[in-house]
């Protein structure tokens, strides 16, 4: 099981980000096919796929 570790943050660390396709939905039609939940999944699963096979 991964132990987590909690560090302090560093000089130029993001502590917070959005996201917003706004812009890019007006001005390109543009809408996902996957959603947030979704995609998190596939890649979750992509991942320990992957990990599993090249390590």
């Amino acid at each position: 099981k991964a132990k987590i570790e909690y560090l302090p943050t560093r000089a130029g660390d993001v502590i917070q980000t959005y996201s917003d396709i706004s812009l890019l939905a007006n001005d390109y039609d543009y809408s996902p096919k996957v959603s947030i939940e979704q995609g998190t999944k596939i890649f979750q699963a992509w991942f320990v796929e992957y990990f599993k096979n090249n390590n």
